[in-house]
């Protein structure tokens, strides 16, 4: 059982699986947010990769983790993990 606030980013053209599948994830995690990837097919990560990056940094970023990073604080010269996101 996943517990942890879960992003799943789904290709809005993914040839592969269905969009059905996407509100899938979301009915079965309870912490779960969708993000389309517009002109994607089912590899977000390669197909559309500074869009994939910018949606899962702001994402980490998000009130869901109490601001673990900020901008402000990867400006400031922090070196912690998500400092260059």
């Amino acid at each position: 059982q996943i517990e942890a606030p879960s992003l799943v980013l789904w290709g809005r053209q993914d040839g592969i699986l269905e969009k059905e599948f996407a509100q899938r994830f979301l009915d079965t995690l309870p912490d779960a947010s969708l993000q389309w990837i517009e002109e994607c097919g089912h590899v977000p990560h390669l197909e559309q990769p500074e869009e994939t990056a910018r949606v899962i940094s702001e994402f980490l970023r998000s009130d869901k983790f109490g601001g673990v990073a900020s901008p402000s604080s990867s400006a400031s010269g922090d070196t912690g993990m998500l400092a260059g996101l």
